[in-house]
């Protein structure tokens, strides 16, 4: 037998343990954000290292439909690699198992070794020797992102304190994290009307049952607002009154990208002391005794 002969031979039986070692992993099924997805790109390469047959599903598949494959059995892993997210679904003997977590546009290494983990935890045995032990992270420990430490907000919502006129207003803030608690202080200035105005500082806390790492967030917080209230009762001047705000609230936070979210925010409060003014027409006006206000903006977290 020549060397060229022994050499296909050798060759073919390469490719035959290739394949049989790829078909003992089964297959898992990609569909990326874009054409050339880095992120996808690894995946397969670590993937095909660990012994699966990669499909990458054309850009622009059905996500439906490639879910599907889990489901009927045709695929033991299914990634679905979005803008936003990572989704990852694994079958087992009896059921499909399905984790989601942020991409991470500036790391996609990290993005994708975390869903190849997901994979590894599941279908690839933790292999030990005498000398070496090769661990596997379980799913619940995959690393996540990191919540913020600094956040900041410009929003534009209304306030509206009763039977005083309801005033337009832009919200400048920031935010210091502790884990799922944030401090926060914020200005507020209503938008300048012909006979009314206020602007204040807040200082406030705010707790994420869920964390700050999710693509939508929410939070409850506490605060106070000092404020200073204008009404102008002639045609000369302002007459300003101190008012405290004590409010609760809600923000709903909904990622655009790794750093940048849109917010809104909704509080309620009450005014302590609630003054009165007297209109130009010689009747009273008061700030109500109840404040309500909203918002929507941007927040950028680092």
């Amino acid at each position: 037998m020549s060397y060229r002969a022994l050499a296909i031979g050798a060759a073919a039986c390469l490719v035959m343990m290739r394949s049989a070692h790829a078909e003992d992993r089964g297959v898992a099924v990609l569909s990326a954000a874009s054409e050339g997805d880095p992120i996808v790109l690894k995946i397969s390469d670590e993937l095909r290292a660990l012994g699966f047959e990669v499909e990458v599903a054309p850009h622009g598949s059905d996500p439906a439909g490639i879910r599907q494959r889990a489901k009927r059995d045709d695929a033991v892993a299914v990634v679905l690699v979005d803008e936003r997210e990572i989704e990852v679904r694994v079958v087992t003997s009896d059921q499909v198992h399905e984790r989601r977590f942020p991409r991470r546009a500036a790391d996609p290494s990290t993005s994708a070794l975390a869903a190849v983990e997901v994979i590894r935890g599941y279908l690839v045995p933790v292999e030990q020797g005498p000398n070496n032990t090769v661990p596997t992270l379980p799913p619940a420990s995959l690393p996540r992102p990191k919540p913020p430490s600094i956040s900041a907000r410009l929003s534009g919502g209304f306030v509206s304190p009763g039977s005083f006129p309801t005033l337009g207003a832009a919200t400048l803030g920031g935010a210091k994290h502790f884990g799922r608690l944030a401090i926060d202080v914020s200005a507020v200035a209503a938008l300048p009307r012909a006979f009314a105005w206020l602007g204040g500082l807040t200082l406030g806390a705010q707790f994420a049952p869920l964390g700050y790492t999710r693509p939508v967030s929410f939070a409850v917080g506490i605060g106070v607002t000092g404020l200073a209230v204008a009404y102008k009762e002639d045609a000369k001047k302002y007459t300003t009154e101190l008012v405290a705000v004590p409010h609760a609230g809600v923000a709903i936070r909904a990622a655009l990208a790794d750093s940048v979210f849109a917010r809104i925010d909704g509080m309620f409060g009450v005014s302590v002391p609630s003054p009165g003014f007297k209109t130009k027409t010689g009747g009273d006006i008061q700030f109500g005794s109840s404040v309500a206000g909203a918002s929507a903006g941007i927040e950028v977290a680092w």
